[in-house]
């Protein structure tokens, strides 16, 4: 490959990862405007980890997004890729490990009213969201 090739694709590929970041900071900024909380959720047993290969770090996660949690107001709505038979969603106090909601969902998405059965404040709750095939579990406070 001639260094004009290789200039053009280092061009390409920076114009590409800019635009995905843009995309991505758009949508953090437009949900913060919007007073939305994202949930990170986690395969089970792994947690994101850090290496530090050369001289900077690498967070792996898992790759496969099979569902999504957001709080908007009082509502927690999770998200699902595709119907999902009977995911098991468990929202569980942190501080005292009481299981405050648990619900069966069969459908790709559904809303939580979260002013029924959490206190607000500062506390942390656990959400647990698993199907015979798969786990995920995250933190929010509320």
């Amino acid at each position: 490959m001639n260094k004009f090739n290789k200039v053009l694709s280092a061009i390409a590929f920076t114009t590409l990862i800019m635009g995905q970041f843009h995309a991505y900071a758009y949508s953090i900024s437009k949900n913060n405007d919007n007073n939305v909380q994202d949930i990170a959720l986690y395969a089970k047993p792994f947690k994101p980890t850090t290496e530090k290969p050369g001289n900077g770090s690498v967070i792996r996660m898992p790759l496969k997004r099979i569902v999504s949690a957001a709080i908007c107001n009082n509502r927690l709505t999770i998200s699902f890729i595709s119907s999902t038979p009977n995911a098991t969603i468990t929202i569980s106090n942190e501080l005292t490990g009481e299981v405050e909601y648990t619900e069966v969902c069969n459908a790709e998405s559904t809303t939580i009213d979260l002013s029924m059965f959490v206190e607000e404040g500062n506390n942390t709750y656990t959400i647990n969201i698993s199907t015979s095939s798969w786990e995920r579990y995250g933190e929010f406070n509320y």
